[in-house]
């Protein structure tokens, strides 16, 4: 997700070999020479599939063959799943710190208190 808000509208396409340095916009924009593919782990990758499955009218570039598309498309959408299910497991996370931390207060209220701390 950091990947992804960090990404700015002036990113280039890529021209090189996708590195961890490459932001997820320009994985997004991509590139026509297939020789610019990934040669190490991109942190992007995940995120730039994902934003590249939503820009260009929600098709990711490939070969103009049904079959390239569809495939291309379900990557796509696996990528955009993956996503979500990352965002739902921060906010899942989030949300049970939050109700601990609630339920330690009540919990705390609830002490009886001495005569003289009342």
């Amino acid at each position: 997700m950091a990947l992804i808000v960090k990404s700015g509208e002036g990113d280039a396409a890529i021209n090189a070999d996708v590195t961890s340095g490459t932001s997820a916009l320009s994985f997004a924009k991509g590139s026509n020479n297939a020789g610019n593919l990934a040669k190490e782990a991109a942190k992007a990758g995940a995120g730039g599939i994902a934003l590249r499955s939503l820009v260009k009218d929600g098709k990711l570039a490939g070969h103009n063959t049904n079959s390239d598309e569809k495939t291309v498309q379900s990557a796509g959408v696996s990528a955009v799943n993956k996503l979500l299910g990352a965002v739902e497991e921060i906010v899942k996370k989030t949300v049970k710190n939050v109700i601990e931390k609630v339920k330690q207060e009540v919990d705390k209220a609830r002490e009886p208190k001495a005569v003289g701390q009342q």
